[in-house]
């Protein structure tokens, strides 16, 4: 299906492989592939104004994105996991501070900042697909890392 638009990257190419470049010197696992089991579920708890009013329903295990992480942590759920896709230096706000019992599970892309936030942390890494140049970008400087196509936003990264 062709795009009817022109998708437009959040930061420039050599800029995000400078950021992936930095996340990968921290040493973080990389997140591998594992299938799914029947019968498994995973709640994806997105930052949107229904979160105000079904966040009491939701079952574990919990991934949260962006505002989700601290909306549930104050009140009283610490997710499973949080993820993140996304370069823009605001977006740290998101994880700082960290919620410590949290699985961050963070594409190499983010913002450099997002690293600081998360010392201590358990973070395990994707590389997220943005460019025709980046399958390549990843084979050459990270070798057998896997490359994720999470679409445009990370509610769609997340699942």
């Amino acid at each position: 299906m062709k795009i009817p638009y022109k998708l437009v990257p959040a930061i420039q190419t050599n800029q995000r492989h400078d950021y992936m470049a930095k996340a990968i010197s921290y040493g973080f696992p990389r997140l591998q592939p594992v299938p799914i089991e029947d019968g498994r579920s995973l709640s994806i708890a997105c930052y949107g104004p229904s979160l105000k009013d079904t966040w009491q329903d939701i079952e574990r295990p919990i991934l949260s994105v962006s505002g989700a992480l601290h909306f549930l942590a104050e009140r009283g759920i610490v997710p499973d996991y949080h993820m993140d896709v996304d370069p823009r230096a605001y977006k740290v706000k998101h994880i700082n501070p960290a919620v410590d019992g949290v699985h961050y599970i963070m594409a190499s892309c983010c913002h450099p900042d997002a690293w600081k936030a998360l010392e201590g942390q358990k973070v395990s890494l994707i590389h997220a697909y943005s460019a025709d140049t980046t399958p390549a970008w990843v084979a050459a400087n990270d070798p057998g890392a896997y490359v994720v196509r999470p679409g445009s936003t990370v509610g769609m990264a997340a699942i």
